[in-house]
């Protein structure tokens, strides 16, 4: 089981399940990332491992991804405009109240990064909220 987060445009009438069904008929990339995707990600990688230091970035061409073998988290683009997050629900006590932050940390750091805004499916909701958006 997994904890799973998208990070898409905000959608200007607030209809998030429509903004989810548009952005999983975005067709991915077929071949190779711009330059300035392959920067921006470069970036993110960077200021992720501030705060996930074992953070590593993949780029096979038409995917780019960003995962961290301790914690299980991956993040996910095969088009600009969509990003998964996942990261396994196999947390309890205060490890899990760790995962907790680790994920508001992310989730605001991939947000100031790429302009999406996290959305979690699960709950049907954005996942940050307020006090949640701070910079890292």
């Amino acid at each position: 089981m997994s904890f799973d987060l998208l990070f898409l445009p905000r959608p200007t009438d607030g209809d998030w399940p429509m903004a989810m069904v548009k952005s999983q008929t975005t067709p991915a990339n077929n071949g190779e990332r711009s330059e300035e995707e392959r920067s921006q990600w470069e970036l993110l990688t960077r200021r992720l491992q501030l705060v996930v230091p074992e953070v590593e970035l993949s780029d096979s061409g038409s995917l780019l991804s960003v995962d961290d073998p301790d914690t299980g988290l991956v993040i996910e683009s095969e088009s600009e405009q969509t990003i998964t997050l996942s990261m396994p629900n196999w947390y309890s006590g205060s490890e899990a109240d760790f995962a907790a932050e680790l994920l508001r940390r992310v989730a605001s750091i991939v947000e100031a990064e790429t302009g999406l805004t996290a959305y979690d499916p699960q709950a049907g909701a954005e996942f940050l909220r307020g006090d949640d958006h701070d910079e890292h």
